[in-house]
């Protein structure tokens, strides 16, 4: 989302849910490997994006990096 509240970008599909594409979701839920390898991959990605985030703003308001970003880089 934007600071304003704005939806960038959505996980759903452009299209219906196919039948294979649900059984393929329930076995990365059910496979534990799987799914924590997704999970891991969403959180890490989330963590980049917000990081960018904050670099960009930091542009503008320079406090914002000196706080922020290193509070990120110690989740890691």
């Amino acid at each position: 989302m934007l600071w304003r509240g704005n939806i960038l970008s959505q996980f759903l599909p452009e299209e219906p849910i196919s039948n294979e594409l649900k059984i393929a979701q329930y076995k990365a839920c059910v496979d534990r490997e799987l799914h924590l390898r997704i999970a891991r991959t969403l959180v890490e990605t989330k963590i980049q994006r917000q990081k960018e985030l904050l670099e960009s703003l930091s542009q503008n308001y320079s406090s914002i990096y000196s706080f922020s970003i290193n509070r990120v880089d110690l989740i890691r």
